[in-house]
């Protein structure tokens, strides 16, 4: 594909999200609310791999 195809859908698929969540804010938490939600569970996610990954390069140091 095209590099400024690429770049242009990259940018579309950024704003239109964040479009979408922002503009419905103020309404009964629709879009918003629930975006806060997904990225809150993403952090806790995220904490949680990043610690099993730590675990995991402390196994290998330790048997090599």
């Amino acid at each position: 594909m095209n590099k400024w195809i690429e770049l242009i859908l990259g940018i579309i698929l950024i704003i239109a999200p964040l479009y979408v969540a922002l503009s419905h804010w103020g309404a009964a938490w629709g879009w918003g609310q629930a975006t806060l939600e997904f990225i809150m569970g993403g952090i806790i996610v995220g904490v949680i791999l990043l610690g099993l990954l730590f675990i995991i390069l402390g196994i290998s140091d330790i048997k090599g």
